[in-house]
């Protein structure tokens, strides 16, 4: 069963030509109405269990449709993954940590819908729960002016411009973001 705060999603694969978003009722049950034949992808995701407990769960399945209606379709809700870390300045920069909200950009064809975002604690830390498994790029939003990136460390791997891949339940920890204040520099002879 789902509870009441529950939404889920349908887009066509590949390509989104339709989405539409439609809350579950108290007993879990959700309609579509009106949709053209084609493959679809259903998503529904949960901030907290049947039981209560506050967590972040995910299901997710591929459904064709033709001309008859299909119906009894059953998702199974699981834990998503997490992904924590934490916010370090440039030596001698401490002001350089200052930074918004931390965001999980999908980077899977008709995932556009699902940014995943987490914020900053007074000790530059971050977790960001409930991640359907895919590909993402980590990225801040509402960086102070003059604030930059400087690098995105997962495991002592570099991932800066190179995508994160999650799993089913992951617990990806000791992400560590580099923030600056001093630009990059290019130079050359033309």
């Amino acid at each position: 069963m789902i509870a009441v705060n529950r939404a889920a999603s349908w887009w066509p694969v590949p390509g989104i030509t339709q989405f539409t978003t439609y809350g579950v009722d108290t007993s879990g049950k959700f309609t579509f109405i009106n949709l053209a034949p084609g493959r679809y992808q259903l998503t529904a995701t949960s901030q907290e269990t049947p039981s209560g407990a506050e967590s972040e769960f995910w299901a997710m399945t591929a459904i064709d449709i033709g001309a008859d209606d299909v119906t009894d379709v059953k998702l199974n809700l699981q834990r998503g993954s997490t992904l924590s870390g934490r916010i370090v300045a440039d030596p001698g920069r401490p002001g350089a940590t200052t930074a918004g909200t931390v965001v999980l950009e999908p980077l899977d064809p008709g995932r556009i819908a699902f940014l995943t975002m987490g914020r900053l604690d007074a000790e530059k830390q971050f977790t960001i729960a409930g991640i359907i498994p895919g590909r993402y790029a980590l990225r801040f939003t509402f960086l102070p002016p003059g604030i930059s990136i400087r690098s995105i460390r997962i495991a002592g791997r570099d991932v800066t411009d190179l995508p994160i891949d999650f799993g089913p339940s992951e617990n990806v920890q000791d992400a560590e973001v580099r923030m600056t204040d001093v630009g990059t520099t290019i130079a050359g002879t033309l």
